[in-house]
């Protein structure tokens, strides 16, 4: 399996283009970034920050689900 590069840096665009696995993580903590006309200008960091999430744990959750796309 090769090593999943997700990080706080990264645009969301670019996170789900990568990994659509990860769609389901935005969905599920209410999130309206899959589809978002803008999100090639958002990073996971201003979402986290915006949203008030946890970083550790929202990151744990985007790798988790990217791992099980195979």
């Amino acid at each position: 399996m090769p090593l999943l590069h997700i990080t706080p840096q990264m645009r969301v665009e670019a996170i789900l283009d990568m990994y659509p696995a990860t769609a389901k993580v935005f969905v599920k903590n209410k999130l309206s970034c899959v589809g978002c006309p803008i999100g090639h200008h958002h990073t996971l960091e201003d979402v986290v920050a915006e949203n008030r999430l946890d970083m550790a744990a929202f990151l744990d959750e985007l790798v988790q689900a990217a791992q099980s796309q195979g």
